[in-house]
């Protein structure tokens, strides 16, 4: 799961950080493996939530790694086929809507 998740209200949506990451790319889950996440609460008034976003890990993404693959397939000219972007190929899911 990524390291900052979205806060949400009826009026604003502001990223915040997930406070229980263990490094830079967040936090790790096995398969069936649950956690209780824990992320910074933001001043508002009323109802809100937060979603969360999470990419799956094939075990390869490593910051050096990553930018191997990027400047290889830069160098052969493969503009169109980088391989996996974890944004984009994330996941949402929103925690309940809470009351104040």
């Amino acid at each position: 799961m990524f390291p900052v998740a979205r806060f949400e209200t009826s009026d604003q949506e502001r990223d915040t950080p997930v406070l229980t990451g263990s490094n830079f790319r967040g936090v790790y889950l096995a398969p069936g493996e649950a956690k209780s996440i824990q992320v910074a609460s933001l001043p508002h008034g009323g109802r809100w939530r937060v979603s969360f976003r999470y990419a799956r890990d094939d075990g390869r993404g490593h910051l050096l790694m990553d930018a191997r693959r990027e400047i290889t397939a830069q160098l052969r000219g493969d503009q169109g086929d980088r391989g996996s972007d974890d944004f984009r190929d994330s996941v949402a899911f929103f925690s309940e809507w809470t009351e104040k």
